[in-house]
């Protein structure tokens, strides 16, 4: 049989904040707790059937007849009223040596109007790029510093001071100028820089094509006379001068340990998706590089980076709070 005096919920004591929201250093906005006391055998959750009952401020202490938020201040109840709390989960634990008797914690909760900011550091893909506005044109140096490596079929060029202006990915060519001569001016296929030393870059190695040899049509040397060439170790064959060419600043991509903002959000219904961002080529399909065809294009991009402009780098964490609240967080980086 029932415990007659327990066969309803028989309410106790105070009300009790549930600082939910403390992870956010955020102690103003808080769920609320209340206990009852039934019989086990009685108990129906009251949140049967995806009910979940508004907090009803007018309830009263089973024990004094007294009401549980009767002290509440009048900002303090206008606040609590405007939120609209809702019965969102219920905890039950017996509390008799029978089991006859239970405890019941009902939560009540809202989702708030805000967006909270924290932070991270996480490791994120770091999108490579291609900028032929990246144009750069610089003097190689005269001396015997450059190698060919026949094996591997590698240039190693010596750029000395300006080694900090080329990096890995980069599209750069050679051009020799002469104003006359046989031999006059040449230029190097385009290649990419695959490599870096201390001091020089290493590419594919190359031969190189002269616009006009004696006045004829220009024709193209070997691989091992191009560095000889470079090298000038034969000036009077060829004394010009040598510069090193970028037409594409390029910037191969890979992950990076990066400081993230995290936007969390909460809701009353499942939340909208946030989809990661994704650099596509002229058919929609995802791309590594962003160059002057993708969407965006370089330049777009480099006009976010300049504006302090922020991208996300993976798809919005969403889950339930408790409830129906839901929550999402949303994590930016800066664009780089």
């Amino acid at each position: 049989m029932p415990i007659e005096q327990y066969n309803t919920p028989r309410y106790e004591g105070g009300w009790r904040r549930n600082e939910i929201f403390a992870d956010f250093e955020d102690i103003g906005e808080f769920f609320i707790e209340l206990d009852y006391l039934i019989d086990n055998d009685c108990f129906v959750s009251r949140r049967c059937g995806g009910a979940e009952p508004a907090l009803d401020l007018n309830i009263c202490d089973a024990e004094n007849g007294e009401e549980i938020f009767a002290n509440l201040s009048a900002d303090l109840r206008a606040a609590i009223e405007e939120r609209n709390y809702r019965l969102l989960g219920e905890r039950k634990q017996s509390v008799s040596r029978d089991e006859r008797l239970c405890r019941v914690t009902e939560v009540y909760g809202y989702a708030p109007a805000k967006t909270y900011l924290t932070f991270s550091y996480e490791l994120i893909n770091a999108f490579g790029t291609e900028d032929p506005s990246g144009y750069l044109s610089a003097p190689l140096p005269a001396s015997n510093v450059h190698t060919y490596n026949s094996g591997l079929k590698r240039f190693t060029l010596n750029l000395g001071s300006y080694i900090s202006q080329f990096f890995i990915g980069d599209i750069i060519r050679l051009r020799g100028t002469r104003a006359n001569g046989a031999y006059n001016n040449w230029d190097s296929p385009q290649v990419a820089i695959i490599a870096k030393t201390p001091t020089g870059v290493v590419c594919a190695a190359f031969g190189i094509t002269f616009d006009s040899i004696s006045g004829s049509g220009g024709g193209t040397i070997s691989e091992q006379d191009a560095i000889n060439v470079i090298n000038r170790l034969n000036p009077s064959f060829w004394p010009g001068t040598i510069s090193i060419i970028r037409d594409v600043s390029a910037r191969a991509g890979g992950t990076v340990q990066a400081n993230l903002k995290c936007y969390t959000t909460f809701y009353d219904a499942p939340p909208p998706t946030e989809q990661r961002f994704r650099p596509v080529d002229g058919t929609g399909l995802e791309v590594d590089a962003i160059t002057a065809s993708t969407t965006p294009t370089i330049s777009e991009w480099k006009a976010m980076i300049a504006a302090g402009g922020e991208f996300i780098p993976a798809e919005a964490e969403t889950g339930v709070l408790m409830g129906t609240v839901y929550r999402k967080t949303v994590k930016k980086a800066k664009c780089r």
